[in-house]
């Protein structure tokens, strides 16, 4: 699929202010009619979802996509789509949590009872299990069960875990009903943290013994319903692949999260949804039937200025976003010609005109990532950055020891953009959009480039040394991650204009994660070195070079194929360090350097995503005046450990655990809204002509309403058939706006 370069990304393109335009007119007609009967069920009808009251459900959107098999919820598979999309993490679980909410992190017992104990050599690591923790179906949680996991990715070389428990365990055995003894190959003083839960990282989730050792092929059985130590089972799904229902356990008491808080879980559900378009979701939203998701950058305006009155984000001013802890940007095939030449990737990336790019693709709100996870971060930017900056502002690039790249002043040219557009700064510039970035230069590119061989043809394109015309393939995902999209679209914009054929391939999420597997991408958008606690160790290990595999094969790890001698060396002097022993800082620091000087990824920023809770009914979100916890939505093992029970009921919806509230009064329209849709109205009545000639399309999308709603489950049929409105609606206005430019 060949997608438009400067056409679609021209900070004045027509295209750009078609979507700028349209995005929010249609927020509009999603919002109106629900804005003044709020979608409440009516006296004699209950307000309900998936057949339950909406007051005893907690709504939560999931960024993986449709999957194709919803019942495969194999956790222990690699490249598993369900695991991510269905909220599986709700009921497995780990056995320790890092509290990113203390600085640097802090590991915290959750089916441990505490921190591990090593031997003096730490050749051998002793786990004390917290006790009275049972399964769902009623077994109770032993050290056996962690024997048997770490035995079976001993055994079979194929689960994801695998190759790690090899490198770093000889065995383990379990020394009484309550603790484990695990035999270290090497001696390491943090093996402990691949049991760690790290915010959206993955992490060895503990198997149940007594399921899995029936199994004849760990890889074949789906783990259908699952069996878990956490607060919720699965309750119902969409056999489409759309949602999943889970219960909280009438037990709970005896879960991991009811023995270690000693809490009820608030909500009695949690559903896990996939909206495929953003106008589901603003509906959803609008009907108070969305509690915890993500919109496009371009509603925020609708979202400060209470066209969405419940709605709440992450910071009160601009960039209002959520800047999760991992770092966006294009990453390269290392194993692939050009971009195993480091002189490629630098010439690429000084190509890249960061500010354009960003103000244009995600509206101006980013935190950019020059020094990727570990200084970008707000958990770790206070340790690294001081450290770094330094060397960056003297950082010279290895082909070209005279050119120095670094530009510290990007994060003041982002916020005068800002305050030109009418905002308000949540804070300093540096606070909000980081440290700096790479200069824009495309004649140092040029030269890079030039050094190799590559040169222009007549007509300004670039063209490999061997003559071919050179082109990229940039593979981003197909919508169900709309910020590495854009920043896909962005990429090709910026190198398309230096002069290189660029192709854009959108592809969904289940192909996405097997091509970057096989290697099957020149670049591809992803984030590979995010960082929350201060030891770096934990979440680079993936990047050694031990995990590299041929092009073709299936890598569990390091899928952009990158092989430094040296980043490898330092992470296996650091696999001997503490995590709380100060050296650990001066090991991330020159972990740094190398990734930098080899660019291998082209980290342009923590990826801010426009997070929204709707607070009518359920309130106690964290946000940036009350960081207790992070709005990691896609990654339900961080948002239980955090919130989930601190969050509170309002009594505003039906439940049978909180009550019946009093019938909601009628909301007004907003003046504005009325008057935007009275412009609306006159524009649709000067094209009557243009709704006559797709008046034909709508029997045509009539005809797939029960499909729709068969696969959307809670969606009504009147909700399908007004999404069918919307997008006829939606058509009449990108022709009236085609028709008067």
């Amino acid at each position: 699929m060949r997608i438009p370069g400067k056409e679609f990304l021209k900070v004045k393109s027509k295209a750009l202010s078609i979507t700028y335009l349209v995005i929010p007119l249609i927020v509009l007609l999603v919002v109106l009619p629900y804005s003044s009967i709020q979608t409440f069920a009516s006296p004699e009808e209950e307000w309900t979802i998936c057949g339950v009251p909406r007051g005893d459900v907690l709504i939560v959107q999931t960024e993986a996509g449709r999957v194709v098999d919803p019942t495969d919820m194999n956790f222990w598979k690699p490249a598993n789509p369900t695991a991510g999309a269905s909220g599986v993490t709700l009921a497995i679980d780990e056995l320790w949590k890092v509290n990113c909410t203390v600085p640097g992190g802090r590991v915290e017992g959750w089916l441990a009872e505490g921190p591990p104990e090593y031997s003096d050599d730490y050749s051998i690591m002793r786990v004390k299990l917290r006790k009275g923790i049972y399964w769902s179906d009623g077994v109770e949680f032993t050290a056996d069960d962690v024997v048997f996991t770490i035995k079976l990715h001993l055994e079979d070389t194929r689960l994801s875990w695998s190759g790690l428990v090899r490198k770093f365990i000889e065995d383990a055995y379990a020394e009484d009903k309550y603790t484990v003894v695990i035999k270290l190959k090497t001696p390491s003083p943090k093996v402990h943290l691949f049991f760690s839960g790290i915010l959206a990282w993955g992490t060895l989730h503990i198997m149940p013994k007594h399921i899995f050792e029936k199994v004849e092929d760990p890889l074949k059985f789906k783990f259908f319903p699952p069996v878990g130590t956490g607060a919720y089972v699965l309750k119902d799904y969409d056999p489409n692949g759309y949602w999943w229902l889970w219960e909280r356990r009438e037990d709970w008491e005896r879960s991991v999260i009811g023995v270690v808080f000693g809490k009820k879980p608030a909500p009695k559900y949690v559903l896990r949804i996939y909206y495929p378009t953003y106008e589901k979701r603003a509906m959803a939203l609008a009907r108070h039937e969305l509690d915890f998701g993500e919109l496009p950058l371009e509603m925020v305006d609708q979202i400060r200025t209470g066209v969405f009155p419940y709605a709440k984000t992450w910071y009160d001013g601009f960039p209002y976003v959520w800047f999760p802890t991992g770092d966006a940007g294009p990453c390269f095939n290392c194993m692939k010609y050009p971009y195993n030449i480091t002189d490629v990737r630098w010439a690429l990336t000084l190509a890249v005109n960061i500010v354009e790019a960003y103000t244009v693709a995600l509206h101006g709100m980013v935190h950019l990532a020059p020094i990727y996870g570990a200084a970008a971060t707000p958990f770790l930017e206070p340790i690294y950055a001081p450290k770094l900056l330094p060397w960056l502002k003297n950082f010279t690039l290895p082909g070209d020891p005279t050119y120095k790249p670094f530009d510290p002043t990007i994060p003041e040219k982002f916020a005068e953009w800002a305050k030109a557009q009418g905002y308000t700064l949540a804070g300093t510039p540096q606070e909000l959009f980081g440290i700096g970035w790479w200069k824009y230069d495309p004649k140092e590119a040029e030269k890079l480039l030039k050094k190799h061989g590559f040169y222009r043809d007549e007509a300004g394109k670039w063209r490999l040394p061997n003559g071919e015309l050179w082109t990229i393939r940039v593979m981003y995902p197909s919508g169900w991650h709309i910020v590495w999209t854009r920043i896909g679209m962005a990429v090709i914009d910026q190198w398309k204009k230096f002069g290189i054929e660029v192709v854009g391939e959108s592809v969904d999420s289940p192909i996405y994660w097997s091509r970057a597997s096989t290697g099957d991408f020149d670049v591809y958008i992803m984030v590979p070195f995010g960082g929350v606690i201060r030891d770096l160790w934990r979440i680079w290990y993936n990047w050694h070079k031990m995990f590299v595999k041929p092009i073709g094969e299936v890598a569990a790890a390091n899928h952009i194929r990158w092989a430094n001698d040296r980043f490898s060396e330092l992470l296996d002097e650091l696999a001997k360090i503490p995590p709380d022993d100060p050296r650990v800082i001066d090991y991330g620091v020159e972990l740094c350097k190398e990734i930098i000087k080899d660019m291998p990824h082209m980290a342009w920023s923590f990826d801010g995503k426009l997070i929204f809770y709707d607070t009518y009914v359920w309130e106690g979100w964290p946000t940036a005046k009350n960081p207790n916890g992070f709005p990691n939505y896609w990654a339900p093992h961080s948002w239980e450990y955090y919130t989930i029970w601190r969050l509170k009921n309002t009594g505003r919806a039906p439940s049978t655990e909180y009550g019946k509230p009093p019938k909601p009064p009628t909301p007004a329209i907003p003046k504005e809204v009325t008057a935007a849709i009275k412009t609306i109205g006159e524009t649709v009545a000067t094209i009557q002509t243009d709704v006559a000639t797709i008046k034909e399309k709508v029997s045509d999308l009539s005809g797939k309403v029960d499909a729709l709603s068969g696969q959307m489950g809670m969606l009504t049929a009147a909700a399908a058939i007004e999404g069918i409105v919307i997008i006829i609606l939606a058509a009449v206005l990108v022709m009236a706006i085609r028709r008067r430019s």
